[in-house]
């Protein structure tokens, strides 16, 4: 539901102007810090647009507390939003009612629809244009102290793709893109849908984590743009350096992608341990102030590859079609281990000494097949690999010293 009027800035009937004429309503002085007076006198050019607002939202309070008091579910409104005008030109007048329906809970209105219509529980935008700035401006505006972010309506094509992944670094609830449903007909056409598909696919098996992660605070993404092929996220006592497109040869500048659809998602599990997926990406872990040692390349159809190199830049990797990959760096070791589709039973999976159990974290994939490879800290030259033994019926396993096995039976 979008709670607003187009066509007129406001009711312009006798009893609204009567009601326009006289004193601003104590509550919503006090919700927008402002002194008595008439609309005009308080809110100047901008009190026909809120006078609409202040009476729209009570109103959809009243509605929405009485239908809590029947049956307590959450309530919600989304919003068509306030575009700058190049963004629609059709509607190039930026007035409200003209460019966007009057009183609707708008960016510069979300915080006092908030305050005064209390019973909804949630205020999402619809979010249509697919200009980074624009689309991460509105999102800051809507994710508000409670207010979660939440994305009701969004553009179905390939350029909004990546918003999914800004949407899930600032927290989201939910992005749901408009008209994904095939009845024949609709109203954006019969564009493709396959960034939406494809991010959705990608995050499904995991989505009740990668939730939970949210709420902790411990999921952090990045996003490419033109001309940003490289970017850092913090995690305290480690970083990690995300870069897009392919190929990326040792000490060059990754290329980026020609049409700007990389991303990365990367969660921290525990001190040392981390989750990282995402499209067209490598993800590198490094101490603060110290070159990146492991590499994690995301390219589609799903196939990441774990390479780590050593301080000469010889490195060892393997490859396999994966959805996403863990790494761990516990004392002087590091895994990096990845699932692919496969007959192998889900409980089979990666275990040992220094090794996270993935069990819980995919049991939404009832097969998978572990495929692991480990690393070992040494002295003389920083991180060097060991290449496991290949023993087919007892699975990977690495020298007795390392005391750690990944079973592939």
């Amino acid at each position: 539901m979008n709670p607003a009027t187009s066509g007129s800035v406001r009711d312009n009937s006798a009893e609204a102007n009567r009601a326009f004429a006289a004193a601003v309503p104590a509550d919503l002085l006090a919700a927008a810090h402002k002194q008595p007076g008439t609309w005009s006198q308080v809110f100047g050019a901008d009190a026909d647009e809120i006078f609409q607002f202040y009476h729209q939202a009570k109103y959809i309070n009243e509605i929405a507390a009485a239908g809590k008091a029947e049956f307590p579910i959450p309530h919600y409104i989304n919003v068509w939003l306030d575009y700058p005008a190049a963004e629609l030109p059709q509607r190039q007048l930026d007035m409200p009612g003209i460019a966007y329906p009057s009183g609707g809970a708008v960016q510069k209105l979300v915080g006092l629809w908030r305050a005064l219509a209390p019973s909804i529980d949630m205020i999402g935008p619809d979010i249509y244009a697919d200009d980074s700035q624009f689309y991460r401006e509105t999102m800051r505006a809507y994710h508000r102290p409670g207010n979660p972010l939440w994305i009701p309506e969004t553009g179905r094509s390939d350029s909004f793709g990546k918003f999914f992944f800004y949407a899930l670094g600032d927290g989201a609830i939910g992005f749901s893109p408009f008209g994904v449903d095939q009845s024949g007909w609709n109203i954006l056409g019969d564009e493709p849908w396959g960034a939406h598909a494809r991010n959705f696919a990608l995050i499904a098996p995991m989505s009740r984590e990668i939730a939970q992660l949210e709420f902790e605070g411990k999921l952090k993404t990045a996003v490419e743009e033109p001309g940003q092929t490289a970017q850092e996220l913090d995690f305290g006592p480690w970083q990690a350096t995300v870069a897009f497109g392919f190929p990326q040869p040792d000490g060059r500048r990754a290329p980026g992608t020609k049409d700007a659809h990389g991303a990365a998602l990367v969660a921290q599990l525990g001190p040392d341990e981390f989750l990282v997926t995402g499209v067209d990406a490598s993800v590198s872990f490094h101490l603060p102030g110290k070159l990146p040692w492991m590499r994690s390349e995301i390219s589609p159809p799903s196939r990441v590859s774990i390479k780590m190199a050593s301080g000469d830049r010889k490195s060892y990797g393997m490859a396999t079609k994966l959805t996403a990959v863990f790494v761990f760096m516990t004392n002087r070791k590091l895994c990096g281990c990845g699932w692919g589709a496969s007959s192998v039973p889900g409980d089979r999976l990666c275990r040992g000494v220094d090794v996270l159990i993935l069990g819980q974290l995919l049991r939404e994939l009832p097969t998978t097949e572990g495929i692991c490879s480990w690393y070992e800290l040494t002295e003389s030259v920083g991180w060097s690999a060991r290449k496991p033994r290949q023993q087919r019926e007892k699975g990977l396993t690495l020298p007795e010293t390392s005391s750690i096995v990944c079973d592939r039976q």
